[in-house]
Order: C-alpha cells, then structure tokens, then sequence
C-alpha cells in the first residue's frame, strides 16, 4: 500500500521544543513515527519522529557522516541534526543488549555518560519484550527500571515503569475508524513526565531487535538421515525425511510413515530447502568425501567451515603438535622393544593420503624415538596415473635408505593395490581387508620378492596388471624370511586422513571381539589412526591429529548473552549435541545457563535389535524441557536413521525412523504450546538410500539377484525446515544462498534468536519479507 507521508513544517527558531525534554504538561503527548526505510545494519535513516503539529522533532541515523560513531552505533538527534543520544550495542551482545549515552556535541565520545541498559527479556516471556535499567551511581536494586508489555513488531506494545504504570503506549495508527495504516507509519503515546528522549531511545532498539526477533527457538532437532519416507518390496528407502534427499530412482518407492509424516516439504519451498552436508561443505577435501556426524556438528554448531582432512594433518605436521598429542605419545610407548608400522594408500593424490605427509611422519617418527619402522605400502593408479606407482616406490626407498645411514632400521615390509588389497569400505568385500591382513599381520602373500620396486615393476609386467590391483606381497630377507611381520608389542598407525577406506582395517586391528574373517592371530599392539574415522564408533580409539579447535561458537555466544540451553540425546550422539557443537569442547560455558542430558544407549545389543532406540526418552526430555520455560534453545538429535541405517537392516530402519517421526511430533506439540519456532535438520545422509548403485544410479545385484545394501553415509544434501507459532509470517529462506550447507545453519539459528550472527560465520539462510 502507498504510504502517508507527514505534513513537515518548518520549526520556528525562537519557538521553544518541550519534545527534548521532560514532558510537563498534565496530558499525554502525541507522536507520530515514520519508518523511512528497513532500519537495517546496513545504514540509513530508520525513523523520523512527528509531534503533534506534524513537525520534525527527532529523527534516527546509524552511520551519521557529521558524528564519528563507534561501530554499530546509532543516534538519536533532533531536527536539526544534533545528536542528542547515542545508542550502542554491548560488545557481543550481536545487538541484544544496549547502553544508551547522552551528550551533545560530544556524543560520540567514549567519555559520555551513560543513561540506561536495555536487554532482552526471556524469549519464552515475549519475543519483543525488554528490561531497561537507569544508570545510577548507588543502583542496588536488580529490578529493571522500564520494561515492556506486548508485541512491537505488530504496533501494539507498553512501556511500564517499575511500579507497573503506564508510561507509554506504542499502536497502528488510525486515519479514521475504517482506514489503519501500514506498519511503516504508528502513534507513540508519551505520558506527563516522562522523558521523551528516553522514550525514543527505546524505540530505536525494540525496532532493531525486532528485524529477527520473531518469536523463541524452542526446539533444534537433527533427525537427518532419511529422505523420502519411502521404500519398496527390497525395502531400498526409507525414513521421515531427514537423512539426506536423493533423487528419484527407477525403483518403485512408496510411503512408510503415513500419517505421522507431518509435511515439512509441503510448507513450500520458503519454509524447508536442502543444505549441503559433505565435502567441502563440511570442510573435507572433496565432494566424493562423504559427511559423518563429527564433521557435520561443528559446522552446524562453529557457522563456518573448518578444516576436517588432510589440511588439518598438514597443521598439525608443521607445528609439530602431532607429535604433543595423546594419540603419539599412546604408540610411542613401543618404540624402545618394538616396530612401528606405517599402513596406508603410497600416492599424491591428496584424496585419501599424500607421500609428503607420510615422508613428515617418517621424519618425525624417528627423531622421536622410533628406532625399527616398517612401512606397508598400498599402491594407487586411481586418483593419480596408473603406473606412477614405481615412481612413488622408488622415491620411498630413497627416503628410508636415509633413514638407515642415521640407524634407524626402516624397511618396507609388504604392499598390493588400493583395490583388492586392504582399501576395501563399506563393508562390501571384507576378503579385501583379509588380503591385507595376511601380508602385514601374519607376513604371507602369494608373491615374495627382496625389494617394494622389483615386487612392483615384476607384477606390473602381467598384461592385465595396473597399481589398483597388484595382488599382495611381502618382502623377505636372504633366507625367505618375511622383513616386517605385525607382532606383540609393535605399533601400528594407518597414515590415510580419509576414513572411508580404513574403517575396515580398523576394526580388524582394533576390535577383540571381529568375526569377519580368521585373523589366525590377534596381535597385541598399540594402534592409532591419523585421524578418528568413525566418531560414532569411536573408531579408531586412539588417533595422532585430534579434531580442529574452534572458538566463537554460536553456543558459546548465545549463552553468553542470556540464551538458556538445553541439550539432550542418547549415548551415541550424545557428544555430538555438546562437544561437537560446541566446537569440539567438553563441558558447559555456563553451567548455570546450560543443562545437558545423555540417556543411556542400550548396550550389548545390536541397533537393529531394539531401532526404536530412545528416541521417545529423548522427546520427552526435550517436550519438558521445552513447557518448563527454563530454556531458551532446547537442541536435540535423534540418531535412529543413522545408527539403524548401518546395519543393513531395511525393516528395522523403517522401524527406526517411525520412531523418530513419533518423537518429532511430540516435541512439536510441545512447541505449539509454547507459540515457539522449530527448525530441524541434519548433519548428514544415510537411510534415505540404502541400496548400492553403479555410477547410472542404477541398483546393484548380486549373483543370486538380490539388491546389495547400502550401510554407508551418503552423499546427498539434507533437509531443512522452519516453523512453529513464534515464526513471523515474513520469515523465509532466501533464494540467493543455493549452495548452502550446514555452516549456514548457525547464523539462521541465531537470527531467530533475534541476534546478527559474527561477521565471519557463514551467511544466514533466511531473511524477513514485509508482507
């Protein structure tokens, strides 16, 4: 609609204003205020203020080129232009808590004093309502001074005095008993006595926190792990949704949850979008790397993306704190009676390892004690040129020989290709791993030969031989003897940073209770990953490069500024709701602001045993948590769909998230109570594609035609939605972030809190329509 432009007139200036001071008539003054533009953080003027003869009297800059304004600043001046008060936003507060400073000319001045505080009330007390305190030398007294009643963004609020009276009313204004303008244009009301300046000032902020401040986050759910509630009589897909959202594939899917589905996508494009939640996105190397839960929380919790991979080994090899760390000083332990061996994909591909890392380790290694090394090489051919692998070998040998003129014994003890020896993943042929296993444990291999270069260039002579698929072998000495078997009281390191390819490997060294294959002997070793490859499994339990430190998460910053949290999950993602959040930080911020509570996974049994999990403990915690008005933010995450999902087990997944579509809905009854806002997503894919397919999309089949299963992440995007009864009408997602992904979540989280996210977090999701 047009909008009504005030009538301007000239002020006489003889003709004293009583606007700038205290009001001193015995009836109300009457004021017209004119929003001239968004009031945004962007700069320009947000208000210009009427009396009741329709002159200028104050008016509202932010970046006021004749005042030099501290950063965030914005001031209140009078008609003329002078700066009567200005307004500043405490540091960290991300504009929700503010001191106002009078002053004239001098307004700007650090040296200006103080009038007031004004902070945010509970968000569960009133999405705009706000406490402001008198600054006074002798204050003793907690209760705030001023505060408001009712709803600013929709023009209908009071300011109250501690007593409880009435000082000022905020309301739509009317033309006539059938016409009410717009928002951009309402009365003020000023009671006698009353500062008019201080009425003003309180303006300007409850319009500043009102651009975000929609309503409370009540409830902040990772669900994840299902795309379409789908499946078919091979049971391929299933879930709530929330997993990851794969396109339609020419298996005929149908619905599993029915009615408990509760339509997030059917809100419309505005209201729930995909996110991206692997690769680069989530800070690993590439977009064939897959999401996992650790990775996947510290971008939802730290709102920017951090190195995950081989960029964070680097860091760790040139500041040397790999070898500070517990994961080094675990297997070091060996050095002194025992080997170190060194198993990993000999390459530059910088895919899942790289030579120059594993040349660093080999250096650091043995100037910190290690005295026998034995490395076990795995050739690649696949992320760089087949054949290469002669050159990689030959410069490993030149490398170790160096090793040897200092009296370190190191040799390399066994090797075979990436793709039939060892690098096998998602549990798809486990006699891959046992190929493996036999030439690094046990020290046999169809193939024997004195050198890594010889073994290298005799097998790449078969017509059919590339590096992706030399069979394994072993390295003997004069006597036929192998150089480099793993035995009691040696340690192992895997030296790749990607964990797909060495999950499998891992269990075989680290698990006591493994069935999947004869191991004939279990050595009793100390065994370290260069990274942790599953975080769920903790797997392995020992590791040299320790997760990247994050500071300035979006936890750490609203508990800071008044946000009560709750969080709350079962065992096995109950970490990834704190630490992982929380930037891979243990413990609370505030313990008196924060409460987290971990509900025991049943243990003994496997997920599939029992897919319902605790998702309804967890709705539960989360739906009291939630109508106690304790909390601010309660976060949660259900991890059926994924922990169910690596099974294997279709019919037990489709159990599982039905489980989790029922927890959801109790928690978003809970938040309908309260009139908060949902937004619920997840960290990575997994169940809403369980079945393995070639690069056309298409299922695979094993010999006996029955569709192999996926137990693996996935590598599709997430869902995201947003809702509940406290979210503005014009709150949406915005159509120029296409390629958002999970980072982007924290500063969306913190807009609805009614926050402006650190400048250096990825950008906000969402924006606000005028409607």
């Amino acid at each position: 609609m047009s909008k009504i432009h005030p009538t301007v007139s000239k002020i006489d200036d003889q003709e004293e204003l009583t606007t700038t001071t205290t009001t001193t008539t015995n009836s109300p003054s009457v004021w017209t205020v004119w929003k001239k533009s968004s009031m945004g953080f962007h700069g320009s003027d947000g208000f210009s203020i009427y009396d009741g003869k329709g002159r200028l009297a104050f008016r509202v800059d932010n970046y006021s080129r004749k005042h030099k304004c501290f950063a965030g600043e914005i001031l209140l001046m009078d008609g003329d232009g002078k700066a009567v008060m200005a307004l500043r936003p405490q540091i960290l507060s991300m504009h929700d808590r503010w001191s106002g400073f009078k002053g004239e000319d001098d307004v700007e001045t650090s040296s200006s004093p103080r009038v007031f505080s004004m902070r945010r009330r509970s968000v569960l007390q009133g999405g705009d309502e706000a406490e402001a305190f008198m600054d006074a030398p002798d204050r003793r007294s907690p209760e705030p001074d001023f505060r408001t009643e009712g709803c600013f963004r929709r023009r209908n609020c009071k300011i109250m005095d501690r007593d409880g009276q009435e000082v000022a009313r905020i309301f739509r204004k009317e033309v006539n008993e059938s016409v009410t303008l717009s928002d951009d244009v309402f009365s003020l009301i000023i009671q006698p006595n009353m500062d008019a300046e201080l009425i003003m000032a309180f303006l300007v902020i409850l319009r500043i926190r009102s651009i975000w401040r929609h309503g409370q986050l009540g409830f902040l759910v990772e669900i994840g792990r299902s795309s379409q509630a789908s499946q078919r009589e091979d049971r391929g897909r299933c879930g709530l949704g929330w997993m990851g959202r794969s396109e339609p594939r020419q298996i005929q899917l149908h619905s599993c949850c029915g009615d408990s589905h509760h339509g997030f996508a059917q809100a419309g494009a505005h209201k729930w979008r995909l996110v991206r939640a692997h690769g680069t996105a989530v800070g690993l190397p590439t977009e064939d790397d897959m999401g996992n839960s650790e990775v996947g929380h510290n971008a939802l919790g730290a709102g920017r993306i951090f190195a995950q991979g081989a960029k964070l080994v680097d860091l760790a090899l040139a500041s040397g704190k790999i070898y500070e760390g517990e994961g080094f000083k675990y297997i070091k332990e060996c050095f002194d009676q025992g080997t170190l061996h060194l198993i990993g994909l000999l390459s530059d591909g910088g895919v899942h390892s790289r030579l120059d890392q594993l040349q660093l380790l080999l250096k650091g290694s043995s100037e910190h004690g290690a005295k026998r090394i034995r490395v076990h090489v795995l050739t690649d051919g696949r992320d760089v040129l087949d054949g290469s692998s002669v050159g990689f070998v030959e410069t490993l040998e030149n490398d170790l020989a160096k090793l040897r003129e200092k009296g370190v014994d190191a040799q390399i003890a066994s090797g075979g290709g990436r793709m039939y020896v060892t690098m096998d993943r998602y549990e798809n042929d486990w006699d891959v791993v046992k190929r493996g296993w036999d030439a690094q444990v046990l020290g046999e291999a169809p193939h024997k030969f004195r050198s890594a270069v010889e073994a290298v260039k005799k097998l790449r002579e078969n017509r059919k031989a590339n590096d992706q698929y030399l069979p394994p072998f072993v390295i003997v000495d004069e006597s036929g003897k192998a150089v480099g078997p793993i035995v009691d009281g040696d340690a192992v390191v895997t030296f790749n940073f990607r964990a797909d390819r060495m999950a499998m490997v891992a269990k075989a060294l680290e698990y006591i209770d493994f069935d999947k294959f004869d191991r004939v002997r279990f050595p009793k070793i100390r065994y370290a990953g260069m990274l942790q490859y599953d975080g769920e499994l903790k797997l392995p339990s020992q590791y040299l490069v320790s997760p990247p430190e994050i500071e300035g998460t979006s936890g750490e910053y609203l508990v800071h500024n008044g946000i009560r949290t709750f969080a709350c999950s079962e065992t096995v993602k109950f970490g990834h709701v704190t630490f992982f959040w929380n930037g891979n930080r243990s413990g609370y911020f505030n313990p008196t602001m924060e409460e987290y509570v971990e509900i025991p996974s049943d243990s003994g049994i496997t997920f599939n045993v029992q897919p319902k999990m605790k998702a309804v403990e967890i709705a539960e915690k989360a739906r009291d948590a939630i109508l106690s008005h304790k909390f601010d933010q309660v976060r949660v995450n259900l991890p059926n769909g994924d922990m169910v999902g690596h099974t294997g087990d279709i019919e037990a997944t489709i159990v599982g998230c039905k489980a989790a579509d029922e927890a959801v809905k109790i928690i978003l009854d809970a938040i309908k109570q309260v009139g908060g806002i949902y937004v619920v997503t997840a960290d990575h894919g997994n169940a809403e594609d369980m079945v393995k397919r070639n690069k056309s999309g298409q299922p695979v089949y094993d010999k006996a035609g029955n569709v192999q299963i996926l137990t693996s992440h996935t590598l599709q995007p997430v869902p995201i939605a947003i809702g509940g009864p406290g979210l503005a009408p014009g709150v949406r997602f915005r159509n120029d972030v296409p390629n958002g992904g999970l980072a982007n979540v924290a500063a969306t989280i913190m807009n609805l809190h009614g926050f402006e996210a650190p400048s250096n977090y990825e950008t906000t999701l969402i924006e606000v329509i005028d409607d």
